[in-house]
């Protein structure tokens, strides 16, 4: 935004612009200038009062056109194939390959033309995460893509009690960690410029990998822990779907981890679980599986679509 107001003065004898140079009269106008939170005093005279309004003009153009004044994710998604929508069925596993509860993943398309995702995983009665997302189809090079709106994770523990909600908002560019307990707070934070967070549609994100040599996807991901913060991640294809090194290659795993560029994300990286999902190369758009915990220090599940063999993906 751009504020301007102008206070009629006359200078002083001695003043700087008279002993540098100032034009013939003295009848000058100091012109107060806010721009993208820098205040500046000019100085303006009948003389160069025209060509000071013209400046102004064009600050004000380039305000409008400015990054700080358009907040929305730089993140193009692939649009999803037909057989993509709808709900997948698939189940929750602990460590051990213990099937402890049920888990979907839906796909729907609103009478506006956005896409909603929303995906529920966890332990019948028990501990558990719902994580949601709002997408609007975009044309890029004449290709159909999708940009994410808005993402939303809520938590609940062991016990059914809410955790920690994250919310993203990449028109508004902001997100926001609520927590609800006793003293129920709400931290907020900038989106990064260029916005890349995508913490929901990663099946989505991670659809190119495998394809036209693709191998390595980089991402930022918003988190709750000790603070609103953003880190940047990398999703890595491996050769083969780690742990067992089942003789079907079409399904392949991807690790996904912090990318170690700041000192935060480097010791992140050090000790996060390890987190991955999983692929079909041959059905890029089909949900196969994934391994993360249900929330921050919460416990490490598998999420995987029935269908799928459970024993080929959960180390032994």
């Amino acid at each position: 935004m751009i504020v301007f107001q102008s206070n009629r003065a006359r200078t002083p004898n001695f003043s700087f612009f008279q002993r540098f140079g100032s034009p013939r009269s003295s009848e000058n106008e100091w012109v107060r200038v806010e721009f993208a939170g820098l205040v500046l005093p000019v100085m303006s005279t009948c003389r160069t009062r025209k060509s000071l309004r013209s400046m102004l003009l064009c600050m004000c153009i380039l305000a409008l056109y400015s990054p700080m004044s358009h907040a929305e994710s730089v993140v193009n998604l692939p649009y999803p194939t037909p057989d993509a929508f709808g709900v997948t069925p698939a189940s929750t596993f602990d460590e051990t390959g213990k099937r402890v509860g049920d888990a979907s993943i839906e796909i729907s398309l609103r009478e506006d033309g956005h896409v909603m995702l929303k995906m529920l995983s966890g332990y019948d009665d028990g501990a558990r995460v719902v994580l949601g997302a709002e997408l609007a189809p975009v044309t890029v090079a004449e290709t159909r893509m999708l940009r994410v709106l808005r993402e939303s994770s809520h938590s609940f523990d062991p016990d059914g009690k809410p955790l920690v909600k994250l919310d993203i908002d990449h028109v508004e560019g902001e997100a926001s960690c609520t927590d609800p307990g006793d003293k129920a707070s709400r931290s907020t934070m900038p989106l990064p410029s260029p916005d890349r967070v995508v913490n929901v549609p990663l099946n989505l994100l991670l659809r190119p990998l495998g394809q036209d040599g693709v191998k390595v996807v980089n991402t930022q991901a918003f988190f709750c822990l000790g603070g609103a913060r953003v880190m940047g991640f990398n999703a890595v294809l491996q050769d083969k779907a780690e742990p067992n090194g089942a003789p079907d290659d079409h399904i392949r795993e991807i690790r996904y981890a912090p990318d170690g560029k700041s000192f935060i994300s480097w010791v992140a990286k050090a000790v996060a679980p390890k987190i991955s999902f999983w692929m079909n190369t041959q059905d890029p758009g089909a949900y196969v599986a994934h391994r993360m915990p249900l929330y921050s220090k919460g416990p490490i599940v598998y999420v995987i679509a029935d269908g799928v063999d459970p024993k080929r993906l959960i180390a032994r």
